[in-house]
């Protein structure tokens, strides 16, 4: 069942039809005669946008915009590069043990937090005791759920227990805090009088009216690290705009008091004749996908898993030929074949028939028993009302499903209705959409659709389909590379500059 999950990485650059370069940004005027590009050089602030937050503690929020701006004032022990390999941050060696349970660690000497005190191996197991005791509160409950235990063995070095072996490094990008100042703070202060401390790249300024300011850290021990960043940070600093909504930011965006604007599901209607705009897609985390019911309804073929087994691959066989196009396929390589053999048609048929299924070609129609009679299998699909996008692809699905001899009855449904159907299990065919958590692996990813859609334990019930697109769209102000994710927006600053007027 774990190979019906497919969280792929990378995606093509087409928006609505919209050519956008196969992975460059496009920019869709001229720059502005006014300004001058003449290379990276400092100067010049980042106006970036978050919602309000309730604290500026990213260790007891679940505000996605909160982890945006800590990832500017805070390191992790690890951090993830563009390309999504993980490389040591605060770390500066590590070691599995042989049976993979046990990580050692030991930190780099002489990092500084921004108030002069040293980083230490006892802020980095305050910080992972805090995100235990946080629980729900916290978007990093799940990078520590595999930590069997943690303790400092001495100034600089760490010993992890693990629950289960070799848990990816990527677990541990989450924000260090240094014990000394959060365990003095009121754990409700509001976020106002909250003043994130860290070892990061900026420094915490002010939080006035509707903007939070954070300084460029000069003393940041990467410009310095062998290994770190080859040059000055080119940006005096960041000015984070808080709205209460996307709509707000999207607003500002058009405005130009922004510098940056992205939404994980829209098109670019209202921004394509923009000439002072980059765009650049990435891989959301909203994943969309099919559910079949492992109870169904009653005399319905989808309760058989050996119905459910091969209808899933062919799905599979059928997307590698007749793309969904709506985002980054998961149903690549889905036609559950041994390694070096090739799906046809006639082996998945012959799947069916070994399951009792007869299929009549001359009339195209699989049918089955039932009541002590042959008839041909009708499955109702059900999908959102108000989604055009599955629409579309109940129409593709049903397509797919009609050249094996199979009708599909699409069915709409309000919000209500579904979650009501998903409760009750009794329906064939739904379709789905699911926002990955932060950091999950396949199987992590899959045990969270399968509770969410309450069909844990059944087998072959989930069927992704496809990770849609997100936008994000750049100021022409902003030069450097552009690389968003959806879990790191601003992913490649380090090497951003602001253009400077001509003088």
């Amino acid at each position: 069942l774990s190979a019906l999950i497919m969280i792929l990485s990378g995606c093509t650059e087409q928006v609505k039809g919209l050519d956008l370069g196969l992975g460059a940004e496009k920019n869709q005027g001229v720059s502005n005669p006014e300004i001058e590009d003449e290379g990276p050089s400092q100067g010049g602030f980042l106006r970036l946008f978050m919602l309000e937050p309730d604290t500026l503690n990213p260790l007891t929020t679940d505000n996605l915009t909160v982890r945006q701006l800590s990832s500017f004032v805070f390191d992790g022990l690890f951090c993830l590069n563009g390309d999504g390999t993980v490389e040591g941050a605060l770390v500066d060696h590590y070691v599995f043990s042989g049976d993979g349970l046990i990580l050692d660690m030991d930190l780099r000497d002489q990092i500084f937090f921004h108030d002069g005190r040293m980083l230490s191996s006892d802020d980095v197991v305050y910080t992972v005791e805090s995100i235990k005791n946080a629980g729900e509160r916290s978007l990093y409950r799940g990078n520590v759920a595999g930590i069997q235990s943690i303790r400092a063995l001495d100034r600089l070095s760490i010993r992890i227990i693990l629950k289960k072996p070799d848990i990816p490094l990527k677990k541990f990008t989450f924000p260090i805090v240094p014990e000394h100042r959060w365990k003095d703070q009121a754990a409700g202060e509001p976020a106002e009088d909250f003043r994130p401390v860290g070892t990061g790249p900026f420094k915490f300024d002010s939080y006035a009216d509707d903007r939070i300011t954070l300084l460029r850290n000069d003393s940041w021990w990467s410009t310095k690290a062998s290994g770190g960043l080859k040059h000055p940070i080119w940006l005096d600093g960041i000015v984070f705009r808080v709205f209460r909504d996307g709509a707000e930011m999207m607003q500002a965006f058009q405005r130009k008091e922004i510098d940056i604007a992205y939404f994980s599901d829209g098109n670019l209607e209202d921004y394509i004749n923009r000439s002072d705009i980059f765009f650049k897609q990435y891989e959301s985390n909203i994943l969309e996908f099919l559910a079949l019911s492992g109870l169904g309804r009653r005399n319905s073929p989808v309760s058989q898993e050996d119905f459910r087994a091969p209808l899933i691959r062919y799905l599979g066989w059928y997307g590698a030929m007749n793309p969904i196009n709506k985002g980054k396929s998961a149903l690549d390589d889905l036609d559950g074949t041994p390694s070096g053999t090739e799906t046809t048609r006639e082996d998945i048929m012959d799947s069916f028939k070994a399951a009792g299924f007869t299929y009549h070609e001359d009339r195209n129609l699989l049918m089955f028993y039932r009541n002590g009679a042959r008839v041909p299998v009708a499955l109702t699909l059900r999908y959102n009302e108000r989604d055009g996008d599955r629409q579309e692809v109940s129409e593709w699905i049903k397509t797919a499903l009609s050249e094996i001899g199979i009708q599909v009855v699409p069915e709409t449904a309000s919000g209500t209705e579904q979650q009501a159907s998903v409760k009750s299990g009794k329906f064939d065919m739904m379709l789905l959409g699911y926002r990955l958590p932060l950091f999950s692996d396949k199987a992590e990813a899959l045990e969270s659709i399968q509770k969410s859609v309450n069909l844990s334990g059944e087998n072959h019930v989930i069927l992704p389909l496809y990770r849609k697109y997100g936008t994000a769209m750049y100021s022409t102000r902003i030069r450097g590379p552009k690389m968003p994710l959806w879990d790191s927006i601003y992913n490649g600053w380090s090497e951003w500059y602001i253009l400077q007027k001509l003088k």
